[in-house]
């Protein structure tokens, strides 16, 4: 299918090449944009959005896990210090 060219629109009409409702296509894509490519580069946006969402998330995650390793063993370390100095 031959799609014609911004300024060849209105003279296509005019010779009957293209119908009416591709007229109306062409003029609302050249008016408005290609509204597909730009729900398209949204939802691109949204995916990248929410993946870096997830990531940061489970860095956080991993992050909270290893500092509550880190503390527990720090913790075990101080209250064997205390019953230590306790009994002795």
């Amino acid at each position: 299918m031959y799609i014609p060219i911004k300024h060849d629109i209105e003279k296509q009409k005019i010779l009957g090449i293209i119908s009416n409702d591709m007229y109306y296509i062409l003029k609302m894509r050249e008016l408005h944009g290609n509204y597909y490519e730009q729900k398209r580069l949204w939802h691109l946006q949204y995916l990248e959005k929410y993946y870096k969402e997830k990531e940061a998330k489970e860095q956080e995650k991993v992050f909270n896990e290893t500092l509550d390793k880190k503390m527990s063993k720090f913790l075990e370390k101080e209250l064997y210090k205390k019953i230590k100095k306790a009994f002795s």
